[in-house]
């Protein structure tokens, strides 16, 4: 049975930036973070669109799990289009912001996912 391990790493080392590119990224608040996101919920409806607004901000990871990598302002705006969205009385939902450097490891067939490199001038 042949095991498909990959590890990447996410945070200030995962990519080198000359300092001119620091300058920018720190001037224009453009730092992206990972976000994971698992979430438990009961409801099939609610947790469809839950899933559907997911989407649009990263990746579907695992059945109740995304990736993404974003802003603080696109995170911000994230919470607060999800929140409403659950029963804070039946459902679980748990947002982790990784910052720094955080090692990732994955097994079996699973994609990595990836943050877009975009600098503003």
């Amino acid at each position: 049975m042949e095991e498909n391990i990959e590890l990447w790493y996410i945070g200030e080392n995962s990519k080198e930036y000359t300092f001119e590119e620091y300058e920018v990224l720190s001037k224009v608040g453009n730092r992206t973070y990972l976000i994971v996101i698992i979430y438990d919920v009961v409801d099939n409806k609610r947790r469809y669109r839950i899933a559907k607004t997911l989407k649009g901000y990263g990746q579907w990871v695992q059945r109740s799990a995304f990736e993404c990598h974003l802003t603080m302002s696109k995170y911000e705006k994230m919470l607060k289009e999800i929140k409403p969205q659950f029963d804070f009385e039946e459902d679980m939902l748990r947002v982790y912001r990784l910052t720094g450097q955080a090692e990732i490891k994955t097994f079996g067939k699973i994609e990595m996912t990836e943050e877009e490199d975009t600098i503003i001038i």
